[in-house]
């Protein structure tokens, strides 16, 4: 769901980070009524946003649930008319979807990135924040250096720093 301009800039950056959560989540599905069809790993190992991005990017129901697909019994929208081969593919992913088995109990949603499974806003903080981790970045913090030049040498090692190399690169 695209930010409209009237959202507050806290849900903003929530939406930002949602793919993370999206991958973070670990699905056990049983009814489908909180597994997305098109974002969660529930037919394969990947997402089917990933294993079939045009079907993705043309359909009108993209976080529509596993629950209510079968409902509709797969009978969701496009924004166009697929060519033959989309067109092939959609019926396979569809009469695979519609075939797979659900229970009637409730789905249950877990964190991968957390050793008991239960989400938290530092695991979702290391993980966005897992390339700042680095030997280099830890020598520079722990350096006896004035902050200035620590900040200095962070951002250098970001290659954030307009060096002449840099200048070349970015035109």
């Amino acid at each position: 769901m695209p930010p409209r301009p009237d959202d507050s800039p806290v849900w903003k950056d929530l939406l930002q980070v949602r793919q993370t959560y999206l991958a973070g989540r670990k699905v056990l599905i049983k009814n489908g009524e909180n597994v997305l069809f098109w974002l969660d790993c529930w037919l394969d190992d990947q997402p089917l946003c990933i294993k079939f991005p045009t079907l993705f990017e043309l359909n009108d129901f993209k976080y529509i649930s596993v629950d209510d697909f079968v409902k509709k019994n797969g009978l969701i929208t496009f924004r166009r008319w697929l060519p033959t081969v989309l067109q092939s593919q959609w019926e396979l992913l569809k009469q695979q979807a519609l075939n797979f088995p659900l229970i009637p109990s409730k789905d249950r949603v877990s964190w991968k990135w957390s050793a008991k499974g239960a989400f938290s806003v530092k695991s979702v903080y290391d993980r966005l924040t897992i390339d700042d981790k680095g030997e280099s970045y830890s020598r520079i913090w722990k350096a006896g250096l004035p902050y200035k030049i620590k900040i200095f040498l962070w951002l250098l090692e970001q290659g954030a720093i307009l060096t002449k190399e840099n200048m070349v690169r970015r035109n």
